[in-house]
C-alpha cells in the first residue's frame, strides 16, 4: 500500500511539473494573444503636455522571451530634459525575471538598492514603482542614471520583491522602464523629470493601451 501511495505522489509531482513547464513555455497557446498585446505597445501617445516623443529603433534580443518591446524617447519642450521609456510584454515568467538589477549589472552598471516609490500626483494615484540609481564607472568618466520600473497586468502599475511569484497568475504581463541621465543628485524624487512624464504617461497608457479595443 505504501508503495502505491509513493507512486501516486510521484506521478502527481510529474504531472504538476509538466503543467508548470507547459504554461511557462506556452505549449498549449497559439500566441495570438501575445501578438495582440505586442501590437498595443505601438499605441503609446507621443504628445503629452510639454513632452514630445518619438519611437526609437532598437535591436531586439530573441533570447529574452518577450513577445514584444518598444522604446520611446521623450523631450520636454520647455526644459529640454530627455526621458527614455522602455515597454515590454509577454508571459509573466520571462517578463518578471529580467529586472534592472540583472540587465544593467550585466552591462557594467552598479545598481543601487531599489526603493519603492509612490506619488501624490493625480495621474499616479494607485500606482507604485521601484526606483534606483545606476552608476557606471570608467577610466576617464562616470555616468549615472535614474530609473523607475514596474509591472502591469492590465490595471495598475505594481511592484513586488518576488515578481515571478506575484504575477504568475496573469496571462500577459507588461513591464515599463523610465530612465534619464543624471547630472547631479536629486533629493525630491517627486519633482524628477521621469515622474513628471509618468504623471501624464500613466493615464494615457491606461486609456490607449490597456483599455483600447
Amino acid at each position: 500500500m505504501k508503495s502505491v501511495i509513493l507512486i501516486v505522489i510521484g506521478c502527481g509531482a510529474l504531472l504538476a511539473g509538466g503543467y508548470v513547464h507547459g504554461v511557462w513555455t506556452d505549449r498549449w497557446n497559439d500566441g495570438s494573444d501575445l501578438a495582440a498585446a505586442a501590437a498595443k505597445l505601438e499605441r503609446v501617445p507621443l504628445h503629452l503636455g510639454d513632452w514630445e516623443g518619438k519611437r526609437v529603433e532598437r535591436e531586439r534580443d530573441a533570447r529574452s522571451g518577450l513577445a514584444g518591446s518598444e522604446t520611446y524617447q521623450f523631450t520636454n519642450a520647455k526644459t529640454g530634459k530627455n526621458v527614455t521609456v522602455f515597454l515590454a510584454c509577454g508571459r509573466p515568467g520571462p517578463v518578471s525575471v529580467h529586472t534592472p538589477e540583472v540587465c544593467y549589472a550585466g552591462n557594467g552598471y552598479e545598481v543601487e538598492k531599489a526603493a519603492r516609490f509612490t506619488s501624490p500626483r493625480a495621474g499616479l494615484s494607485g500606482q507604485s514603482f521601484f526606483t534606483s540609481r545606476l552608476v557606471r564607472k570608467r577610466t576617464t568618466e562616470q555616468s549615472s542614471q535614474r530609473i523607475f520600473w514596474a509591472w502591469n497586468g492590465g490595471e495598475n502599475w505594481e511592484v513586488s520583491d518576488n515578481p515571478r511569484f506575484a504575477f504568475a497568475g496573469r496571462s500577459i504581463l507588461f513591464k515599463m522602464y523610465v530612465i534619464r541621465e543624471l547630472t547631479g543628485t536629486t533629493d525630491n524624487l517627486d519633482n524628477d523629470p521621469c515622474v513628471e512624464l509618468l504623471e501624464l504617461l500613466t493615464p494615457a497608457l491606461q486609456k490607449e493601451v490597456f483599455q483600447a479595443r
